[in-house]
């Protein structure tokens, strides 16, 4: 292998890319390698305590014992961003190892061929990644250091042999490491390229998704829509939304499925809150993204998750969280992606949890504009903009189809003696009563004390009943008149105006039986 300044030093401005990631590594292998390197020494050490042979040395193993555990608690608090205490923290540690070796060789044991150094020479520079020429200037001044202790201490037979053995030894040692250390850096490399170019494809992807996001003018449809493109995109059997209900409970509102999937939503109502609580929202408390590759290994530590997915032949699922104003509403994932696409969707789900949070914030607040528009404020029945499906003929013209009025009875009185919040009081129980016996979404206000009841596809029996139940409840409160047809022959309009003369007919009824009515009147 050809070896020149460029391979002992690499690129500075790649090197520099990935510093941090390499000092991260580094310092998780210094703490763990040296405090190894402590915990041989301290059995030696206390070896030396049994066998007498080693008892002279104790001293060494004790220091370098210190010296090792010093440098691995050193390695637990030094940050990553620290740069110059991380490198001297790599090379002191590397220079000790070989440090021990050349005292071992040439002052403890003279006599024997230096075994242990040359063992420390080709190893102790692999432990760590770091510039080749650094790591191999170490290499070369214990190379030297032996060499002077050497002559200083080892008989001149002995001495001649080590030489031998270092020289070409050594030089195998720079070599490996020039060769490892260029590896291990591209390694690096790689991998920082690799993230650049996922993060690009995250990139590409919410950009698309935005994209996918202006097709719809309504909230409801982008998030269908974009369900679909993520399922899709990342090649799952299901995508879905579960979202927390009025009830406290989730429901899951929305579903994507491949063709050949069975699609679940009816099935995965309403489901109970502890049970969420306990099961999804449990592992959500302990990272925004639940990945789990094998719903095996839930089997025996989370009975429940296991049970739920199996049951609906999940075998994988990544999720994320949905947060609204830092409180979580529910969650959106999919379910069966393939297994190595797992880590990049869960980073990819909590880059573009936001935008599924701004559809639902967004579909709320439509939802709450539209409803103020179609609803009366006071009562929280429906308006009369409510009643467009009924003029716009969007009902079936072939059924039933009834007109109720009621017209409330003494407002003006109640106003006059007691004020208008007296009178709203009065006009919302009247509304509360015909919400009751009716049903709210079929109750209308009209005006000031005029309401209506829509009702189809009712038995003449059945309107009979439910007007007999209003009138006794309602009282004297409210005049009812009503238009039943069992076919729509004639517009929404013209029995509108049909009931609304029933109604003042039976109004003309009420007051001339109630003299008090008729002179507030």
């Amino acid at each position: 292998m050809k070896i020149d300044i460029s391979s002992l030093t690499w690129d500075k401005s790649k090197y520099y890319s990935v510093s941090d990631e390499i000092a991260r590594e580094n310092l998780k292998l210094l703490r763990m390698v040296s405090f190894f390197a402590a915990a041989a020494y301290a059995i030696i050490t206390i070896a030396s305590f049994i066998v007498t042979s080693i008892a002279d040395f104790r001293l060494v193993y004790f220091i370098f014992m210190i010296l090792s555990a010093l440098v691995g608690v050193a390695g637990i608090f030094v940050k990553a961003t620290h740069e110059a205490v991380v490198f001297l923290l790599i090379h002191g540690f590397q220079f000790m190892l070989l440090a021990f070796g050349i005292i071992m060789g040439t002052i403890l044991s003279p006599e024997e061929t230096s075994v242990s150094y040359i063992v420390l020479l080709l190893a102790a520079p692999l432990l760590f990644t770091s510039r080749s020429l650094y790591t191999n200037v170490v290499t070369v001044i214990s190379i030297i250091l032996y060499i002077i202790l050497g002559h200083m201490h080892q008989p001149a037979e002995v001495f001649r042999q080590n030489l031998l053995d270092l020289i070409p030894y050594g030089l195998i040692s720079i070599i490996i490491t020039t060769y490892f250390m260029s590896v291990k850096f591209q390694r690096f490399v790689y991998r920082n390229e690799n993230s650049r170019l996922q993060y690009n494809n995250y990139e590409k992807t919410i950009t698309d998704m935005i994209r996918q996001s202006g097709t719809e003018d309504d909230a409801g449809e982008i998030l269908k829509n974009l369900l679909q493109f993520i399922g899709e995109n990342s090649k799952s059997d299901r995508a879905y939304i579960f979202e927390q209900n009025s009830d406290g409970n989730f429901d899951n509102t929305y579903e994507w499925c491949s063709p050949g999937i069975l699609a679940q939503k009816n099935s995965l109502q309403n489901l109970s809150a502890d049970y969420v609580d306990s099961t999804w929202l449990k592992l959500f408390r302990k990272s925004r993204t639940i990945s789990i590759s094998d719903i095996r290994n839930y089997r025996y530590t989370n009975e429940d998750i296991y049970d739920f997915l199996a049951s609906r032949s999940v075998k994988a699922v990544v999720a994320v969280e949905i947060t609204i104003d830092g409180k979580v509403i529910g969650f959106y994932g999919v379910d069966n992606p393939p297994k190595e696409s797992l880590q990049y969707l869960s980073e990819l789900f909590k880059l573009v949890e936001f935008e599924f949070a701004m559809m639902i914030r967004l579909r709320n607040r439509t939802a709450a504009i539209e409803d103020g528009a179609l609803h009366d404020q006071l009562t929280g029945c429906k308006n009369r903009k409510a009643l467009d499906w009924a003029y716009n003929k969007k009902y079936n013209p072939k059924k039933s189809f009834t007109i109720i009025e009621c017209d409330l009875n003494g407002l003006k009185e109640v106003n006059d003696k007691h004020g208008h919040d007296a009178g709203d009081k009065f006009i919302c129980e009247s509304a509360n009563i015909f919400c009751e016996v009716f049903g709210k979404g079929n109750v209308y206000r009209l005006g000031g004390d005029e309401f209506a009841i829509i009702l189809t596809e009712r038995s003449r029996e059945e309107i009979s009943d439910l007007i007999t139940q209003c009138t006794t409840k309602i009282g004297e409160r409210s005049t009812v008149g009503y238009v039943y047809v069992d076919e729509m022959k004639v517009s929404f309009e013209e029995l509108l105006h049909e009931a609304d003369m029933e109604m003042y007919r039976q109004k003309d009824i009420f007051y001339q039986t109630r003299k008090r009515y008729r002179e507030v009147k």
